[in-house]
């Protein structure tokens, strides 16, 4: 049965996590090669003492002065930066924004403004379809199967129609 339920690790598509949509970010707005380094994070990094410390060491272990901009990182530092660091144990910009999303989101829904539009940095992100589930949240097994000639999407639709 766990084959078969998009909240089941066994069952959940890969790519969104069984939710049938996922967040994309345009990575140029958080990234902006004139802006120092050290304000990338605006101030979010300085309240999460573990990612600070992190980005210490990567910051020492590629020498890199933080009051450069990100244009003068070279692209291996700049690779680097945006998606982590597993000897320092930085986790990268990009990463770091998408968990602050995910964050945001998450909260926006426990407290039942899920259609509020998640803002940060003044970067807006965008709730996409997942392409490799087409929204259903299945995984790859549970996508093509049928009963009586059914998908277990369009099942759940009629059973939400009633």
């Amino acid at each position: 049965m766990e084959f078969f339920q998009k909240n089941s690790p066994k069952c959940m598509c890969v790519k969104c996590l069984g939710s049938g949509s996922y967040h994309e970010i345009d990575e140029d707005a958080i990234i902006k090669t004139d802006m120092p380094i050290k304000n990338i994070f605006d101030g979010f990094l300085i309240k999460h003492r573990h990612h600070r410390g992190n980005f210490k060491k990567f910051c020492q272990l590629h020498n890199i002065d933080v009051n450069s901009t990100i244009g003068t990182l070279s692209d291996e530092s700049l690779l680097l930066f945006k998606y982590g660091c597993r000897k320092s144990g930085f986790v990268g910009a990009v990463v770091f924004f998408h968990d602050m999303q995910k964050h945001w989101t998450s909260k926006n829904i426990r407290h039942h403004s899920a259609d509020k539009e998640i803002n940060l940095w003044g970067i807006k992100e965008v709730s996409i379809t997942c392409p490799k589930c087409k929204g259903s949240g299945l995984g790859e097994q549970a996508i093509p199967t049928t009963i009586a000639g059914k998908t277990i999407t369009e099942l759940e639709n009629m059973y939400t129609l009633l």
